[in-house]
């Protein structure tokens, strides 16, 4: 556990200064106090939940990621039906969860497939986020300039084939496309320096429970039936990271 909690936070964090505690409003709290390992355990057994500002002092990050939500507006199903796509991903007995879990596979898996086919020294890692989407995420291994990680997201988002065109939604960081109109994907790290706010952007770190909505994060199985969100082992996931981006080949 030691070793995996250490890779785990080598992985992911790279502004080790301050973190974030997630209330049961789904809000933030900031605290100016060093990670440690056992933040890390606790997040991990469920007992707390943390987010890491993606970016430190010295405009440095260790990855870049896509979250994909679904929206809270109407979407109309396959067999004509109105619902609300949000509501239907929370609810694993709903009919129609099935075709909206193909639909942000299809989206996340994508993603990783072109991080590794643009950047195959990537470790590339997909994940339920416990809420309301995916989070893709592609860990340099190293600290790189979070501009240059910005804009490696958005050169994945412009690689993506057949006409499709992701298009800036509220501002810089939120992007939508007509093949996914029920998702918003959202690319980080939204800065290249830390905020006014002295913290900037942050994630919740992967696995862990959201505080919101009670359900676990997990890494999931990029190889399982395209309409299903299968766990896979964390410390495989973490270990083989490329893993994802061949099996979605």
């Amino acid at each position: 556990m030691a070793d995996f909690i250490q890779a785990l936070g080598k992985t992911f964090i790279q502004r080790r200064d301050v973190k974030a505690f997630q209330r049961k409003n789904g809000a933030y709290n900031p605290i100016h106090h060093p990670w440690t390992a056992k933040d890390i355990r606790l997040h991990v057994e469920g007992k707390t939940t943390l987010g890491h500002y993606l970016v430190d002092h010295d405009g440095l990050t260790r990855v870049v990621a896509f979250d994909i939500d679904f929206d809270d507006e109407e979407y109309r199903t396959k067999s004509g039906e109105k619902v609300v796509p949000r509501d239907v991903f929370s609810d694993p007995d709903h009919f129609a969860r099935g075709e909206l879990t193909q639909q942000v596979r299809s989206l996340g898996d994508g993603l990783a497939w072109r991080m590794g086919r643009l950047y195959p020294e990537l470790k590339i890692m997909t994940t339920f986020s416990g809420s309301k989407g995916l989070h893709i995420y592609g860990c340099f291994g190293e600290a790189i300039d979070a501009n240059t990680a910005r804009s490696l997201g958005q050169i994945i988002l412009k690689s993506w084939g057949g006409g499709e065109v992701f298009e800036a939604v509220k501002g810089k960081n939120f992007y939508k496309a007509c093949s996914f109109p029920s998702m918003t994907v959202e690319v980080f790290p939204k800065q290249s320096k830390i905020g006014s706010d002295g913290f900037g952007n942050l994630l919740r770190l992967p696995l862990g429970v959201n505080q919101k909505t009670g359900r676990e994060s997990f890494f999931y199985d990029p190889g399982a039936p395209i309409t299903e969100l299968i766990p896979v082992d964390p410390a495989l996931a973490l270990a083989s990271g490329s893993l994802t981006s061949r099996s979605v080949l």
